[in-house]
């Protein structure tokens, strides 16, 4: 599935062609992360207590379209309405990019069907498309565009709407300082993924071999670069469809499917649009396949 950066752009794409106003930007970016800061957590642990990262799992392949929903009618206020509009666009993005993203990793003929090949293609895939973004192709993803900072009481407000969602939708009640450290293990994810002049890099290869596990390390470092000849025309794993256009097309679809959203959303919470009308456009597409779940 797509990077931060990839995400936190689409979400402003999405934003920007829905005419929606969003009184908190950097909420609405963290959210566009959606689960993925739960991966992070304790990351460095051999036992994660609790194990957010089995929750994250849950999260992208079970109930999508209730957890969606629990966010949008829990949430309170600018700061949680704007980082619950964000996380239904990770949503938006990867139950679209993900078939795309397994084709190219996961297919005996993939083109990144080796060791952790998927983070090196999603790795690959934010920096190229920053890239291309600024004109510079020298540029190193900077980290405020992958891991915006949240104040503290951004944080405590986003962290409370996930606690709720996640309990009345799971039956998990994650203590609130779990939640709220997966976003500080993520900053530090992301920060210490970064190497400008490719010292880093040294040590994520030593790392990697020490291990016996390639690509580990290595594959989640910025700036990384992109295997030519990546192809356009794929065919989804799970459906068997094939499709003409890659990620390019994919990231237009997810723009043009968000802005949609984004006016219901906003629609309801202006009482202009029902809870029935919002779970039909919002749906309940697995973000690991992109079928109902």
């Amino acid at each position: 599935m797509p990077d931060a950066y990839l995400h936190i752009r689409t979400a402003r794409a999405a934003l920007q062609q829905s005419g929606c106003s969003l009184r908190c930007l950097a909420a609405y970016e963290m959210g566009a992360n959606g689960p993925d800061p739960l991966f992070s957590y304790q990351i460095l642990s051999s036992h994660r207590d609790p194990d957010l990262y089995a929750l994250a799992e849950r999260l992208h392949s079970e109930r999508a379209g209730a957890f969606l929903m629990a966010l949008a009618t829990l949430a309170r206020g600018d700061i949680q309405r704007s980082f619950a509009a964000g996380f239904i666009m990770h949503n938006t993005l990867d139950s679209l990019a993900h078939p795309y993203v397994a084709f190219l990793c996961e297919s005996e003929d993939g083109i990144y069907h080796i060791p952790n090949g998927h983070c090196f293609y999603e790795s690959a895939l934010d920096c190229v498309t920053y890239r291309q973004d600024t004109g510079d192709r020298h540029a190193v993803l900077p980290l405020s565009e992958a891991c915006p900072v949240l104040s503290p009481a951004e944080l405590g407000e986003t962290t409370a709407l996930l606690q709720r969602a996640i309990f009345a939708v799971f039956g998990e009640d994650i203590p609130f300082l779990a939640i709220s450290d997966s976003y500080r293990w993520f900053h530090w994810v992301h920060r210490s993924f970064r190497s400008r002049y490719g010292f880093k890099k040294l040590i994520a290869r030593l790392l990697d071999a020490a291990l016996h596990k390639p690509g580990f390390a290595l594959s989640h470092m910025q700036p990384c670069k992109m295997k030519p000849d990546v192809p356009d025309t794929w065919l989804d794993p799970y459906t068997g469809e094939s499709h003409i256009g890659g990620m390019a097309a994919i990231v237009e679809q997810a723009e043009h499917k968000g802005s949609e959203q984004l006016r219901a959303l906003c629609g309801y919470w202006k009482r202009e649009v029902t809870r029935e009308d919002l779970a039909q456009v919002l749906g309940n597409a697995s973000y690991n396949t992109g079928l109902p779940c």
